[in-house]
């Protein structure tokens, strides 16, 4: 946790040799402070955040940075040098995200091309059957737990199920207490005019599989 309210995460790449050379690292900062489901949000001010390299990532010269809040998402605020010493800083403004990486890929903010407005289907329905093993079903997002598709344990004919896959309850650094799990799912209230649509949840229990 940050003195001044937030938190952040170290990522490096498993293989410790992503480029051929030195393992990759990215550093994620929040300070973020809107209310949730699970959370009950914080009051944070802006902090200039100083981090030290060590073992073969001193082998990073430059990092790249990158912001989001709550009017802009993804910029690129340019590269930053690692000091002699190994370590850089970063400011960090109040209710935003601040990322650095090593990771030069080409990367930049994605551009979403909005479709055309159709209709939602009055019925839904999916056997799962037409994802890959891990891939997460259109319009079902996780509330509480990880759901993933997976192959039915019970069945030798290719039949595919959602699957629990997190069943351990959360250690000391949850974000809230812990709860079923739950997935949510898009489902149409076709009784207004016009149609509108809600999340509904939809509860599995951890040693149910599908």
């Amino acid at each position: 946790m940050l003195p001044n309210g937030g938190s952040f995460v170290t990522m490096v790449s498993s293989d410790g040799k992503n480029d051929g050379e030195v393992p990759e690292v990215t550093i994620v900062v929040e300070k973020l402070e809107g209310r949730c489901l699970r959370c009950a949000g914080q009051n944070t001010t802006t902090e200039t955040v100083t981090f030290q390299l060590t073992g073969p990532l001193t082998a990073h010269k430059v990092l790249q940075v990158w912001q989001t809040n709550e009017t802009a998402h993804f910029i690129n605020l340019g590269n930053i040098t690692v000091g002699s010493d190994s370590s850089f800083s970063v400011t960090v403004p109040r209710d935003s995200i601040v990322t650095v990486s090593s990771w030069f890929n080409g990367q930049s903010k994605g551009v979403v091309t909005i479709p055309t407005p159709s209709a939602f289907p009055l019925t839904l329905s999916d056997n799962f059957d037409s994802y890959k093993v891990d891939a997460e079903p259109r319009y079902f997002a996780d509330n509480g737990g990880s759901f993933q598709v997976a192959a039915d344990p019970s069945s030798a004919d290719g039949n595919m199920v959602l699957k629990q896959w997190v069943e351990f309850e959360n250690g000391v650094n949850r974000w809230g207490h812990n709860v079923r799990g739950v997935v949510c799912f898009v489902c149409c209230k076709i009784m207004s005019s016009p149609p509108s649509c809600l999340c509904c949840g939809f509860l599995l229990s951890s040693n149910v599989e599908g």
